[in-house]
């Protein structure tokens, strides 16, 4: 009904001049359109006023859920989404607000154009707001998932993935070839993650469970909890590994299986055991910046 009432107002004033920027301050006193720019303004704020109830509430119900233990993925991107609309259908109030009364100085014989004329961008600005609250639920789930969650699983492995590379792989360990360079986060993180299973192989048969069990025991007296005390002797122990096998040292046998035993164990008991490796090795590079240790198992010593 709005709309029609607002086309045979149109349909009915004269408007010769086109006033893009301040039509509305322009036409106040003109018959019929002064009425069709009341009426759309006053239906533009109740819409502004409907939707911040409507989101405001949403917002408040999702409060009280979250806060009852309720929690899915979509809950942070709605949340924000829901915010961005609330602030955007406020803007659209103060919007019509303001032309309104430019429009009433108007009929009262005063000149308040500067104050049309002013408020005009953030019609604009709100419009795209609008946009981003409805955009952020609907693809930010999945932006997270396929975005952000990979690049943080890059920079946790970090730490490791450097010591891969310094170990060098030999060609022929390589499971796949790496992504090119336009490939996503989820891609790479991929290969880093098989490439790093694949280099654990590599140097199992230059691991020894001395140093795990050494490094282990040594962060349990230092107050670290188990998690973090079997993370770090695995840290040592692949470290170790990769300064045996630029040594061309191979421990015992027995050792080699105690190593590979010890790994299956922890995958089982983490199942973020990369990251809480690379996690444990940035760790022991912040408390020893510089150096790197060569077990006594293979004859070597702190080198600086």
């Amino acid at each position: 009904m709005v709309i029609v009432a607002l086309v045979g107002l149109f349909a009915l004033g004269d408007v010769p001049v086109e006033c893009p920027r301040d039509f509305d301050t322009y036409y106040a006193t003109t018959p019929f359109i002064s009425e069709m720019l009341v009426l759309y303004l006053l239906a533009y704020i109740a819409a502004g006023a409907a939707m911040t109830i409507v989101c405001w509430s949403w917002l408040l119900d999702i409060d009280r859920r979250t806060a009852h233990g309720t929690k899915t993925a979509v809950t942070r991107p709605l949340r924000i989404g829901l915010l961005v609309l609330v602030i955007a259908a406020l803007a659209n109030i103060v919007f019509g607000l303001f032309k309104l009364t430019a429009i009433a100085a108007r009929w009262a014989g005063r000149d308040w154009d500067a104050l049309n004329e002013s408020v005009s961008p953030l019609i604009s600005a709100s419009g795209i707001m609008i946009g981003a609250g409805l955009l952020v639920p609907a693809y930010g789930p999945g932006l997270i998932d396929r975005v952000w969650h990979p690049l943080l699983g890059i920079r946790d492995l970090r730490p490791l993935w450097r010591l891969v590379r310094r170990s060098g792989l030999t060609p022929g360990s390589r499971m796949f070839l790496p992504p090119p360079w336009y490939a996503g986060p989820e891609q790479v993180l991929l290969y880093r993650m098989t490439t790093i299973h694949d280099w654990m192989l590599e140097l199992c048969a230059h691991s020894t469970d001395d140093v795990r069990e050494a490094a282990c025991r040594q962060a349990k007296e230092t107050g670290a909890t188990e998690r973090e005390a079997v993370t770090a002797g695995l840290a040592s122990m692949f470290t170790a590994a990769v300064d045996a096998r630029a040594h061309t040292v191979a421990p015992a046998a027995e050792q080699n299986l105690l190593a590979v035993a010890a790994v299956r164990s922890a995958e089982a008991d983490d199942r973020d055991l990369l990251v809480s490796i690379s996690r444990a090795l940035a760790a022991a590079s912040a408390r020893t910046p510089g150096s790197r240790r060569l077990p006594a198992a293979f004859g070597g010593r702190v080198r600086r």
